[in-house]
């Protein structure tokens, strides 16, 4: 499957790729269902997918399926993209897959669950905490990172400061507090930041400085992350990591 943050669209594979469990394997299964359908192998064949009867399943077998299927979403539903993937089986087929796996940017985390029991909204939910955990540990990395380069220069607090690394396109991570709102806005030529005053009692209609720097950080494939204002450090609501 392929998915945002508000819902799951299923992938079509071209007709030629095998997609019949019965093409794959003859000499255990003659029936019809699909080949990458993970509930129709629970549900079907318990004693082979299922691993319900360990005792019967051959390992060259189950290493063949796995094959198979790391073969068919790396060249059809991977490839070309930068699109983060998440492994959703039962914990003891997420070790034997990952052991074999080539996928590019398989997740370490993975949705350990039997996906013919799961309906949409579960899955989707669940896939969308795997991704916010990963960008949580990311976060938590990168800031690691400018605690540690920022007295040498490697990234910075001040607002002026940042607008002139994104006008030098040296932003490798920018950081923003949620809910952030500072009335402002920069030179996307010159990197001269100017704020305005928020009216008393009132929210300022007009150009919003995060909203600006996070635009301007997007636009050089720089990371940007939304945390927790006392995650941010200093007092400006925002931080930046250099590239160099």
């Amino acid at each position: 499957m392929h998915g945002d943050f508000g819902s799951l669209d299923r992938v079509e594979l071209p007709a030629h790729v095998l997609d019949e469990f019965s093409e794959e394997f003859p000499l255990v299964y003659d029936g019809t269902e699909g080949a990458l359908d993970y509930s129709s192998l629970e549900n079907h064949l318990p004693p082979y997918h299922g691993y319900k009867s360990r005792n019967d399943v051959r390992k060259e077998e189950a290493e063949k399926f796995f094959q198979h299927v790391n073969k068919v979403v790396t060249e059809y539903l991977v490839q070309g993209t930068e699109l983060p993937v998440i492994l959703v089986s039962l914990p003891e087929h997420q070790t034997a897959f990952r052991r074999i796996s080539t996928v590019p940017r398989l997740l370490n985390e993975g949705i350990e669950k039997d996906i013919g029991g799961m309906e949409a909204p579960e899955l989707l939910a669940d896939a969308k905490a795997v991704i916010e955990h990963v960008r949580e540990a990311r976060a938590d990395e990168l800031l690691e990172k400018l605690g540690d380069t920022a007295p040498h220069g490697g990234g910075s607090t001040d607002l002026s400061a940042i607008g002139l690394a994104l006008v030098e396109r040296k932003v490798r991570a920018l950081f923003v507090a949620e809910g952030a709102y500072i009335p402002g806005g920069f030179d996307e030529e010159t990197g001269e930041v100017f704020l305005f005053e928020r009216e008393p009692h009132g929210r300022f209609q007009g150009p919003e400085l995060a909203d600006a720097f996070a635009r301007a950080a997007l636009a050089q494939d720089a990371e940007v992350f939304e945390l927790a204002p006392e995650k941010i450090p200093g007092d400006s609501g925002m931080a930046a990591l250099y590239r160099y």
